[in-house]
């Protein structure tokens, strides 16, 4: 089975990627926790090629060619623009959830493909078989939620609600939504274009250019399609969401340097609370958890 493994990546310290963000927003902060760059990107690609060596390629998705990193080497990374899959009348776009809404355009896209964040470190091997079944069904880890404590849940809710109109079969009671982990995400580009296709005119209707998460919709719709598509397994514990908000950096140091019987990823958030000096020492404990370059780093 041929799976790629897809990225999006914001490179901050751009220029013209600054010029352009200033451009419609005045009063970015290119520190925001939404944008700014801790200088990790290469360990998400040590961890991959260390724990899922099966990737047929990573697919790095930037907003445009002067995004780049200069330590990547792009004869071993496929590169892919904003411009290619995201209709003009988007671009420029700020908002990771865009992009989401458009993954079934990504041209020359593996039929399976794992969609990820630029935070998600693997600590141990994991098979094709922890993503897709035998048969090519996704795997998606989920809980289930009622309390909406946050505009984020909010969103969640409204996607599942979405979602759930598909299905005369659900089970699941109306006060209560399916949340999938927030991990990297199997995807069949099947249902990623079937739901696509159920619910066009909502997706282009909740795309903004800079996040609103009171009106953007986001990838929820596939993995929730999937889960109820009996596609999903309850939360079975195989990877941690650390967060500065709820952690510390002992914690941190801990599980990197000596991975819980278990754990086989981390998501490692930035958030409005983490300091500059948090992010250095995340990027010393990753240097010590893969210390070794990957195939995808140049020799500049």
């Amino acid at each position: 089975m041929d799976i790629d493994f897809v990225i999006p990546y914001v490179n901050s310290t751009d220029t013209s990627w600054q010029q352009s963000l200033k451009q419609y927003n005045p009063k970015a902060d290119f520190n925001d926790c939404r944008y700014r760059d801790w200088g990790t990107l290469p360990y998400v690609f040590r961890s991959i090629e260390q724990h899922l060596p099966w990737v047929r390629q990573i697919v790095l998705i930037l907003a445009s060619e002067s995004q780049v990193p200069a330590w990547l080497d792009t004869t071993k990374v496929r590169v892919v623009y904003h411009k290619d899959f995201i209709p003009e009348q988007y671009l420029p776009t700020f908002n990771s959830n865009t992009i989401e809404m458009f993954l079934g355009s990504i041209k020359g896209l593996s039929e399976h493909f794992i969609y990820s964040n630029d935070d998600i470190y693997f600590l141990r091997d994991m098979k094709q078989t922890d993503f897709f079944t035998n048969d090519g069904h996704p795997i998606v880890r989920y809980s289930i939620k009622q309390r909406i404590d946050s505009a984020f849940l909010k969103t969640v809710k409204s996607v599942c609600d979405i979602i759930r109109q598909d299905f005369n079969h659900n089970t699941l009671p109306t006060d209560k939504f399916y949340k999938p982990l927030h991990f990297c995400q199997p995807m069949y580009m099947p249902i990623v274009k079937t739901v696509a296709a159920l619910h066009y005119t909502e997706m282009l209707n909740s795309i903004t250019r800079f996040r609103d998460t009171e009106k953007n919709l986001n990838q929820y719709l596939y993995t929730d399609y999937e889960i109820f598509m009996n596609y999903g397994i309850p939360d079975d514990g195989v990877g941690k969401y650390f967060s500065f908000d709820n952690h510390n950096q002992g914690e941190l140091a801990q599980i990197l340097l000596s991975p819980p019987t278990g754990m086989y990823m981390i998501c490692i958030n930035d958030t409005f609370v983490a300091t500059q000096e948090q992010g250095v020492i995340t990027q010393k404990l990753l240097d010590i958890a893969f210390p070794n370059k990957s195939q995808f780093e140049s020799n500049i």
